[in-house]
Order: structure tokens, then sequence, then C-alpha cells
């Protein structure tokens, strides 16, 4: 490809910028690299009060549960109770081989953690608060991604239990993750980012997608489908 064209690549990313990748390099391209058609919704201003809210009342700085964490209030209670570590950044650095800053220049892939919870047996609890109900499953790749970083992050533990709280409908989803699948968990998402961090063309993959897409020839964008 002549060097006029090629577009530059991602140097960093996460979960939610991987998978838009993965449904569409285009997309994402425009997304964030051209910071394009970002507008937020009222379903994205939920789902950052709701995850404000949680982190306030596990942080004891609200004195009463949350509306929205009604069908969770024992769970909450018990977060409150021993001092769960609410909304943190863990920022890996290249192939995650060490930590660093959120903005650092060696920043490579950003994960936010709603709560976790250092366990008696050298368990880690992680915990992830979804608004809406279970559409379907496919969740398995982002509770790997808290699993493998839960074990990088905590190397004394041997078990890192995944929990993705879904506030509306009160499902619970549940992944354990062992020090054993460590570095397969590794090798996984190393396979999985090399497209991602490597292109440089970011071609358009068409697919039912493309009809909610704002960058789509429907909805007057710049891509071809």
């Amino acid at each position: 490809m002549p060097a006029a064209q090629r577009k530059p690549k991602f140097t960093a990313w996460s979960y939610s910028r991987w998978a838009v990748y993965d449904t569409c390099p285009f997309k994402a391209y425009n997304q964030f690299h051209l910071k394009l058609g970002g507008q937020k919704n009222a379903a994205m201003d939920r789902g950052t009060e709701v995850h404000k809210d949680g982190e306030l009342y596990v942080k004891g700085r609200l004195g009463r549960l949350p509306k929205a964490f009604k069908a969770f209030a024992p769970q909450m209670k018990w977060l409150r109770e021993n001092e769960a570590i609410a909304e943190e950044q863990w920022t890996a650095t290249k192939n995650f081989s060490g930590w660093t800053g959120w903005f650092s220049e060696d920043a490579w892939c950003r994960i936010k953690i709603d709560v976790h919870l250092e366990l008696e047996g050298d368990i880690l609890f992680v915990g992830d608060y979804k608004t809406g109900g279970v559409w379907g499953g496919g969740y398995e790749s982002q509770m790997s991604l808290y699993g493998l970083a839960g074990l990088k992050k905590y190397p004394n533990v041997h078990q890192v239990q995944t929990d993705l709280w879904f506030v509306d409908s009160g499902d619970i989803v549940t992944e354990v993750y062992h020090r054993e699948q460590e570095r397969a968990l590794e090798k996984q998402w190393l396979r999985a980012t090399k497209a991602m961090l490597t292109d440089t063309s970011y071609q358009p993959k068409p697919g039912n997608h493309c009809s909610r897409c704002p960058f789509s020839k429907s909805k007057g964008g710049t891509c071809k489908y």
C-alpha cells in the first residue's frame, strides 16, 4: 500500500475498542482515530450514572443503596462491608509485561474494573455492572480479559472469579479462571489483538450491524456498505 494511503496504527486498546474493531475495522477507525460518531445517548448516560452510584455506595459515600442495585442488595452490602475496591483503572504495558499509568506513553491495554476484592483462599473477585438484560450471551471474551488481568495484577492469587451483574434483570453470569490458564489466556488475547494493532487500512466488514452504524451508506456515512 502506498505510504499516502496508510492510516495510523492503534498503539493501545481496551475491550470496548477491540470489540468495535472486531465488528468492523472501518467503524473503529472512524470512531477512535477520527473521533467521529461518538455522540452519547440515554442508555449510555444511564450506564454512567449506575456505575457512579455503585462506586459511591461501595466506597461508603452514599448512605442508602441506589435504586438501580435493588436486585443486588446483599452483594452490594457485602462489597461495602469488606471494603472492596471500586472503579480502578488497570493499564498493562505491551504484551501484558507490566503495569503503568492510564495516560502513560507505554500504556498498551486499558481495563476499567468496576469492583474487585481479594478473598480467603487466594481468590480474587472481579465484578462488572451491566444495565439491560442478558441478550444471548457472548460475554466470554470480556470475562476472559478480566480473568487474565486479575491473574497478572495479583500474582499471589490462584483463582479469579469474574461476575457480570445485570442490575435491571437481576441476572448473574459467572466465569472462573485458574492460574494454570494464565499463559493460554495471554496467547488468546495476543492473537485476538494482532490484526487491530497492525492494521493500516481498516477495511469495512459488512454485516447485520451495518443497519445501526452511523458510518454506513444508508446513514449518509462514508462507508460503501
